[in-house]
């Protein structure tokens, strides 16, 4: 990839990313039960020996949704990674993409007094 396609690349990351945001704030807006959060970081990681790109995956966008509607609540948490290529990348891997969106949760709840019930993909960490 050429130093204008990833100008032309990150060009068109944030024409989506802008995008995206303008809809969902219209979706927020009419609906006051719909709670929405996450952050957009545009940094890279390098070596300070010789400033090369850390071949890791890096999460650049991450959006949390919540909807509630009396007793049922729905969680939604994505991500977008961007996994830098090498000149051997073809070798390990076949996917074409350098961008790779991730759900990471989405579960339904459905609460009452004496109960939770959840179904969905959730994820549990324990400890510090």
């Amino acid at each position: 990839m050429t130093i204008t396609n990833q100008g032309s690349w990150v060009y068109f990351i944030r024409i989506v990313i802008l995008l995206i945001c303008v809809i969902l704030y219209k979706l927020e807006g009419h609906s006051p039960d719909l709670t929405l959060s996450g952050h957009v970081d545009y940094s890279y990681i390098s070596r300070l020996s010789d400033r090369s790109l850390i071949n890791i995956p890096y999460r650049m966008v991450s959006l949390d949704i919540e909807r509630q509607a009396d007793q049922i609540t729905l969680n939604g948490s994505f991500a977008l990674e961007y996994h830098v290529r090498d000149d051997s990348y073809f070798l390990g891997s076949s996917d074409p993409q350098d961008f790779i969106f991730d759900m990471r949760e989405l579960y339904v709840t459905y609460n009452t007094n004496k109960y939770e019930f959840r179904v969905g993909k959730q994820i549990h960490s324990w400890g510090v």
